[in-house]
């Protein structure tokens, strides 16, 4: 089973994961697939959710903004079989702070946040 790290606190979701907009269609996606969550300060520290690699980075000129990709360095069993790694990418940041290929550790700081 997978354990997330997730030092920030409330979390107050802004887009939910599966709201249906003609907006997505662009990106090749009938619906939201990411959970957008509101930070209070732009400037907070982006952590590490699990050991992982920094799998990419970049800029996604059509409202993504910054983002970088985390790719867990452990594989998970799901309740369907599937047995997989995770792809996690924060997206509307203001820096990457972690390069591409740089193995990082739980809660090591990954990114700043903008919006």
């Amino acid at each position: 089973m997978i354990e997330i790290f997730k030092p920030t606190k409330p979390w107050i979701i802004n887009q939910a994961w599966g709201v249906k907009n003609d907006f997505y269609k662009q990106f090749g996606f009938s619906e939201h697939n990411g959970t957008d969550t509101r930070i209070e300060n732009k400037k907070t520290i982006v952590k590490a959710p699990f050991d992982c690699t920094v799998y990419k980075t970049g800029y996604q000129p059509k409202g993504g903004g910054i983002f970088v990709g985390l790719l867990s360095k452990n594989e998970y069993t799901f309740p369907d079989g599937i047995t997989c790694r995770i792809l996690v990418d924060f997206l509307h940041l203001y820096q990457v702070l972690a390069p591409v290929g740089l193995d990082i550790r739980v809660g090591d700081d990954v990114a700043i946040c903008d919006n």
